[in-house]
């Protein structure tokens, strides 16, 4: 059964949300966060994608994102996946998957939802205790 196809809102912010697999563990110290997000920068700017807001969990991210083509969404999860999986494996001697799955995307189309989701991206560290 193929998969439902992804609804992109050129020009629209969409939350994005990547867990890791089974909820584990994907960032581990301090340099595999400041890691993340310079190839968050690398690639979204390569593939078109504006970043709002964003927050980094222990065991998932959270994103707010602008995508200016098609395509944008897609490709900048798709290379910073990749490549941050990859320093996560070398680094710490693992292999296999790092993500749960494809990542979760919400198109947010209504200027309230655009705030409940900026709030609730900046407030997830708080709600769970880290800060």
């Amino acid at each position: 059964m193929p998969r439902i196809a992804r609804i992109v809102g050129i020009g629209y912010p969409h939350h994005i949300i990547q867990r890791g697999n089974n909820r584990q563990n994907i960032f581990f110290d301090q340099e595999d966060r400041l890691l993340y997000l310079k190839w968050l920068e690398k690639y979204s700017l390569e593939c078109g994608c504006t970043i709002h807001a964003y927050c980094l969990m222990i065991n998932h991210v959270h994103l707010l994102v602008v995508p200016q083509y098609n395509y944008s969404l897609a490709k900048t999860i798709q290379k910073l996946s990749l490549t941050f999986t990859q320093h996560i494996n070398k680094k710490y001697k693992r292999t296999g998957r790092l993500w749960e799955c494809r990542f979760y995307s919400a198109l947010v189309d209504k200027e309230p939802y655009l705030w409940s989701v900026g709030r609730y991206i900046e407030r997830n560290p708080v709600r769970a205790k880290i800060v």
